[in-house]
């Protein structure tokens, strides 16, 4: 019995030992690796910015249905987007004009000879994370009068941050068409299937979702008061974040894969065929449809791709930009996919922040010119006022109505 004894303590002994030195070994690879990655400047930013100003006021149905909330006339304020190795802290300024858009004030009447486009979509198309001048609607007006001179094609950014598609096309009606457009463009995004009176909580159901709250992972470093009130398991990864560098990469990297897949698997539920958002983007297209028939605008709709995960053969939005140009086609309605912009580049480059994944100036300036391009051909060199509009593609005669 004794000799039984001995060996089972030896063993554990041994066992013990081998523990110990592989947790020695863990702790000395875990402190090179430390000091390394703080050595090679390899720290994220500690947070993300805080979009969270209060630019928006609800509207009520009787005023106008579907559109919720809109940007409040005259609002403006500055978001501080942190620096984050050899980047520089800057600031992004957010104004909204007396007419409730971020962009330039836009006469109306709509002056003679000039060729306006309206493009509709949400924080993609508002530009959350740049300046106004960097945004889409700017940079491709921008780019109309290089080719074109100067105030030939007016560009308005309608754009207004979380709306969908069916608020899109009750703002189009409660404050756009009031500006004469001649082209009405709605640059969707992958969640315009998603939001008000389109609900389906698919990223709440998945194991991603109920990861990234069992690992208490966000995206970021919270600041003192406000991870006070947030969940234990938030708390303790974010003390541990804050002092480690190696810990916080980590979490940054294991979050943005999860965070991927909750959202992919949330936008496929959304786009699914008998889903309420499906069904509202079909409803908004038609109704968008009949607005623009009636007044001989030219109706147009485009997908801007994610920058939630790579652009390159894995990108995951390809199926849901299939439903939008399926539904629009069968309205036809012309359909444009803005993926080949970026198809290839580097996701990274491409987003405001580490911490957002909005667009920056770079992905919109690559959108614009592939736009400008879709919308214009190089091939045209007759920029006479009565005709160069006529470079800007129509829909077939008696497509303008259902």
């Amino acid at each position: 019995m004794a000799r039984i004894q001995n060996r089972v303590l030896h063993l554990f002994k041994s066992i013990s030992f081998k523990l110990l030195r592989l947790a020695a070994a863990f702790l000395v690879a875990f402190v090179l690796a430390e000091v390394a990655m703080r050595l090679l400047g390899m720290g994220l930013p500690g947070r993300g910015p805080n979009n969270g100003l209060p630019l928006r006021r609800a509207v009520s149905p009787e005023v106008a249905p579907a559109v919720v909330e809109e940007l409040i006339p005259g609002a403006s304020g500055d978001v501080l987007y942190p620096g984050y190795g050899d980047v520089p802290d800057r600031s992004v300024h957010y104004a909204i004009n007396a007419d409730g858009f971020r962009d330039v004030v836009f006469a109306r009447p709509k002056p003679t000879g000039v060729y306006r486009i309206a493009l509709l979509g949400d924080s993609v198309v508002y530009g959350t994370g740049v300046n106004q001048a960097d945004t889409l609607a700017r940079q491709l007006e921008g780019l109309f009068a290089d080719r074109l001179g100067a105030r030939r094609v007016e560009v308005m950014n309608c754009g207004v941050y979380a709306y969908n598609l069916r608020q899109e096309v009750g703002l189009l009606k409660h404050r756009v068409l009031a500006f004469e457009p001649d082209m009405v463009m709605f640059v969707a995004a992958i969640n315009d299937a998603s939001g008000p009176g389109m609900e389906r909580d698919a990223e709440a159901e998945s194991w991603e979702s109920r990861a990234i709250g069992w690992l208490g992972l966000a995206s970021g470093v919270w600041e003192a008061n406000d991870v006070q009130f947030a969940p234990p398991a938030l708390q303790r990864m974010n003390g541990l974040r804050r002092h480690s560098v190696l810990i916080d990469r980590v979490a940054h990297v294991t979050f943005n894969a999860l965070f991927a897949r909750a959202k992919q698997k949330s936008y496929a539920a959304d786009w699914a065929p008998d889903s309420p958002g499906r069904a509202a983007v079909r409803e908004s297209l038609i109704a968008a449809k009949q607005m623009c028939g009636v007044r001989q605008i030219d109706l147009r709709v485009a997908m801007y791709p994610s920058l939630n995960g790579s652009l390159d053969a894995d990108f995951d939005g390809h199926a849901e930009t299939a439903v939008l140009r399926a539904l629009s086609e069968n309205l036809q309605i012309p359909f444009l996919d803005l993926f080949p912009a970026l198809a290839g580049k580097d996701v990274e480059a491409l987003r405001a922040h580490p911490h957002d994944r909005h667009p920056n100036r770079v992905a919109h300036g690559l959108v614009a010119h592939f736009l400008r391009d879709a919308l214009m051909p190089m091939e045209t060199t007759d920029l006479s006022p009565n005709h160069w509009r006529f470079m800007i593609p129509r829909p077939a005669q008696g497509e303008g109505a259902l």
